[in-house]
């Protein structure tokens, strides 16, 4: 059987999930070299939220996403998980996308700490009773969260939003997710391994991309009062174009593309915050 190329890949994400998958690969690509961008942005990494009604696809994108480097679904549910827990699964690997299910505003507080300390690489910190130290965990991979609700006031301005609203399909639709389906059970490893050893910044060109992307992000709005929101998404937009300019990979859109999509998409993420502080 031919090999699923990264081409295939996202094209096949695009056909099922549309726009909303384009900045899902971004982000994809983010993650799966987060560390290098921690290690030279130092800044922040930003949670993906899907949010939207029950059988919008939001589960389904991130699984889609998951499949790529694990078979079966890898997850866990904010209904049946509790901060220690959660706290393993986030630190149990590296450079790679995580998925957490069934996200409401009203979480734990515990949990919510640890997703907002997430976005600086911070799990939890146990007490080491022998050597009478503080040992503190690492967060080193890509978040996703799916549910309802937008985040928190704390969390929304650590995350890029996207929100799914599609309950009906076409039977054309549903052929094409199932046939998305079929190629999640090929071995798509490769396409992590591609999307890794495309992206080599030196901390120059990535703060110079990072600062062009912001920049490109802010035309349509009033930087200062935007820059919380923009911040998140200059991050997963700068890791696309270091790989864009990769000759060997080909993916299906261009960076103008997903640059359109997240212009619109901050705008909405900061109305729904702006209309959820102001009910507080």
């Amino acid at each position: 059987m031919k090999q699923i190329t990264l081409h295939d890949y996202a094209s096949q994400l695009i056909t099922v999930f549309g726009d909303n998958a384009k900045i899902a690969l971004c982000y994809m690509i983010a993650s799966y070299n987060r560390e290098t961008i921690m290690d030279i942005y130092g800044e922040g990494f930003p949670l993906l939220n899907l949010s939207g009604g029950p059988g919008t696809g939001k589960t389904q994108l991130a699984q889609a996403l998951i499949r790529v480097e694990y078979p079966r679904e890898f997850g866990l549910n904010f209904k049946q998980t509790y901060k220690g827990s959660l706290n393993e699964y986030l630190t149990s690997t590296k450079n790679s996308i995580l998925h957490v299910d069934e996200y409401e505003v009203n979480i734990r507080p515990q949990i919510q700490e640890l997703l907002i300390g997430s976005f600086y690489g911070a799990g939890c910190v146990y007490i080491d009773k022998e050597k009478n130290t503080r040992e503190a965990t690492k967060i080193s991979s890509g978040i996703i969260l799916s549910g309802v609700d937008m985040p928190s006031e704390r969390l929304c301005t650590r995350v890029v939003n996207l929100h799914f609203d599609k309950r009906l399909f076409s039977k054309d639709e549903k052929h094409e997710f199932s046939k998305l389906q079929e190629m999640l059970k090929c071995d798509l490893k490769h396409i992590a391994s591609d999307l890794q050893n495309s992206f080599y910044p030196n901390n120059f060109h990535l703060q110079t991309l990072l600062r062009s992307t912001s920049v490109d992000l802010a035309l349509s709005f009033n930087y200062q009062e935007m820059k919380m929101f923009i911040a998140p998404w200059a991050v997963i937009l700068t890791s696309y174009k270091i790989v864009e300019s990769a000759s060997k990979i080909s993916l299906p859109f261009s960076y103008e593309d997903v640059l359109k999509i997240a212009r619109e998409a901050i705008n909405s993420q900061a109305k729904r915050y702006i209309n959820e502080t102001s009910r507080l």
